[in-house]
Parts: C-alpha cells; structure tokens; sequence
C-alpha cells in the first residue's frame, strides 16, 4: 500500500508541478484561474485517490457482493453500487463545469475574439455600404476585380491569369467558345455531387452549345460559329438539367454558367496542382468583381 501512496503522490506533483510551470505567468492575481488550479487540483486527488483505492482492493481484497445471474463468456459482474469517490469525482466535475461556464467565464461575456468578430463585422457592412453602387459601374468593378486578382489568385494563376504554363488553369483561356467545346467532350471534374462526364456531344453539336453558351450567357462573346447557335439552342436541352434553361445552374449539382467565376469561389475546385479553396472570406461584391474582370480577361 505504501508503494501505491508514493506512486500517486509522485503523479500528483509531476501532474501539478507541469501545470503550474507552463500556467504560473498566465494566471497572475487572477482569481478565477486561480480557483480553476486549485478546483482542477481537488478533482486530481479525487481522481488518484480511487484509482489508489481500487487497485489496492483488485489486487489485495476479494469481490464481494450479489453477482447478476447473466454472463459473457463466462464472465459475470457484481451489482453493486458505483464506487461513492467515483461518484462525488463525476459530480465534482459536473459542478466544476457549470461554475466555470456561468461564474468563471460566463458565455456572453467579453471575450477578444467576440469583440474580433463584431470589428469584422462593423467594418464589412462599413465597406459593402460604400461600395454598394459600384455593381452598376462596369468598368470600377473591373478594376477592382483585378487588384482583387493580383492579391487572391495570381499566385496560382500567374499575374497574366494564363495558369504559369499548365501550373494551374487558364483563366484566359478559361470561358472562351474553344473551352466550352472541350469541356462539353472532355468533361470537367469539380466541386460539385455529380461530375460532368465526357462524350456530352461530339463534332459539331459540342461546336453548337459552345457557340450558344457563349452567345447566351457569357459576357465576352467571341463567337467564330455563329451560324451553329440556332442549333446549339436547340442541343442545349440535355445541359439544362444541371446548368437551368437560363444557364444560372442548380447549386451543389452544376455551377452557374452566367457567373462561373463566382461558383467556383463560393465552392472551390479540384485543380491541377492542389484543391482550390473556396473563398468565403470574400463578400458578394468582391466575388461579383473577380467574376467581372477574369470573364473579361484576353
């Protein structure tokens, strides 16, 4: 018994000698780190004294009690009542949670990252009230959209957005009626539940989409088979039943194809050197900006 009283002393003040080496500078004057220690402390003893106490008794004592008529594999347990210092152990902790949750450090008090939040948000509604009329103003969104670009993305995509020589897509190259045909014989594979396969129109129907997609939804219309769009309008049936009949896509099925840049923030992408995250830490109007400038790029 004399052993086991050493060993648990000694894993007493290893334990809280450890911990008040790394938190003494952290706990100053305060009170409730403090009584935080000193409670921590009390459920430690608590917690070696029982396991003390029951090793002693499995290794010295025998079992007694009424043993519970069912077995496993011949094993069969007493029905006794927990151990008392296991029991005032779990209510002591029960106890210890809730003073430290609603006296301690109560949830809505002050705390440096709730009040981080609340700035961010301040500032954010600050920014989106000035910037609000700027979504009329083409050619602001524009500028915008690029420095955005050469902060966010030129360092995977290259400040020329051409992707740093296949490093990564190019986003020049990216939206045009040529990319449109490859992606409607290649596929695309993505972000999205169901990927796009290959082999969705070949020849000159893949030709016909593109030339409508481009037509229809895109910005930059750059058209070399206008004559293929009336065809292509009629084609474009078997893609609306992921992209929509306006091209504004299901979301978490197929991106929208009027804002492709602006789906693939919200979303991200699996890329040639890595993932592209989604960018939730910009606003619709940053996004909208991106979208704008890279649909615009030559």
């Amino acid at each position: 018994m004399k052993k086991l009283i050493i060993y648990g002393l000694l894993v007493f003040f290893v334990s809280m000698g450890g911990t008040l080496y790394y938190a003494v500078d952290m706990m100053g004057d305060d009170t409730i780190n403090i009584t935080t220690i000193a409670i921590a402390s009390l459920i430690l003893i608590l917690a070696i004294g029982s396991s003390l106490k029951y090793t002693y008794q499995i290794k010295y004592e025998k079992a007694e009690g009424e043993l519970y008529p069912e077995s496993w594999d011949d094993i069969q347990k007493y029905d006794n009542d927990i151990p008392k210092i296991w029991g005032y152990s779990f209510l002591a902790s029960i106890v210890f949670v809730l003073w430290y949750i609603l006296i301690g450090y109560p949830t809505n008090s002050f705390s440096q990252i709730g009040q981080y939040n609340e700035e961010v948000l301040e500032y954010n509604e600050k920014w989106e009230k000035k910037w609000e009329s700027i979504k009329d103003d083409k050619e602001a969104l524009n500028k915008m959209g690029k420095s955005l670009f050469l902060n966010e993305c030129a360092v995977c995509h290259g400040i020329l957005a051409d992707g740093l020589n296949g490093a990564s897509r190019d986003l020049v190259y990216w939206g045009s009626e040529k990319h449109v045909e490859d992606v409607i014989i290649n596929g695309s594979s993505g972000s999205y539940a169901m990927e796009m396969p290959a082999g969705m129109a070949m020849g000159e129907d893949a030709k016909a989409i593109s030339a409508y997609v481009v037509s229809e939804f895109f910005e930059k219309k750059e058209i070399t088979n206008e004559h293929l769009i009336p065809q292509g309008k009629e084609l474009y049936a078997s893609c609306a039943g992921c992209h929509g009949m306006d091209g504004n896509g299901i979301e978490g099925v197929a991106p929208s194809l009027r804002a492709l840049t602006t789906s693939t923030l919200n979303t991200g992408r699996k890329g040639k050197i890595g993932i592209m995250p989604a960018f939730g830490r910009l606003n619709p109007i940053q996004k909208d900006a991106l979208n704008t400038y890279i649909k615009n790029l030559k």
